[in-house]
């Protein structure tokens, strides 16, 4: 009669054996197993077609037609359960990294609150009044005006440090120069 064995590599993935084992002849002290059918999967994961489909079944009956094939009582045999040490292994890992991630999130929340604690206590200091008489201070305001001329200053530095020739850049500058306040 067939039977099912399962195994498991340290990879993780899971072999499952359709073996047969013979009685002994006249003169042979031991019988032997021969393997008919080995189906290999990824650990956990369903993928692909199942371990024993109808068409799996057919072909193993119709090459080994001396034996029988008790189809469910193949099918009930638990597959290999033993956790894997690795994915154990790996599950505690990520349950260290998680309470980590949640001390450390809790110390930041903590310096936040203590840092808003103490903004909160410091003497409010009134912001300087800026005066631009220039046309953009005029229109914007001046501390917007003040934003927009140090966002076109770094703008300016930046195509300076990425522009590939000096073609690219003079070009880039000039078309940026519009965009001066």
């Amino acid at each position: 009669m067939p039977f099912l064995r399962h195994a498991r590599d340290k990879r993780g993935y899971e072999t499952t054996f359709i073996m047969h084992s013979f009685r002994p002849a006249a003169g042979q002290a031991n019988g032997r197993t021969r393997l008919l059918y080995m189906f290999r999967t990824p650990a956990n994961r369903k993928v692909g077609r199942s371990l024993l489909d109808p068409e799996v079944m057919e072909a193993l009956e119709h090459t080994h037609p001396d034996l029988t094939f008790d189809w469910v009582s193949l099918l009930r045999t638990p597959a290999l359960t033993a956790p894997d040490p690795d994915r154990e292994r790996s599950d505690r890992d990520r349950e260290r990294d998680r309470d980590r991630g949640r001390q450390r999130r809790d110390e930041r929340r903590e310096r936040q609150s203590e840092a808003r604690r103490e903004a909160a206590s410091a003497p409010v200091v009134p912001a300087p009044i800026l005066e631009d008489d220039s046309l953009v201070g005029r229109t914007v305001g001046a501390a917007e005006a003040a934003r927009l001329r140090a966002a076109f200053a770094e703008l300016a530095q930046r195509i300076v440090r990425r522009s590939r020739t000096p073609e690219e850049r003079d070009r880039l500058t000039e078309r940026a120069a519009r965009l001066n306040p």
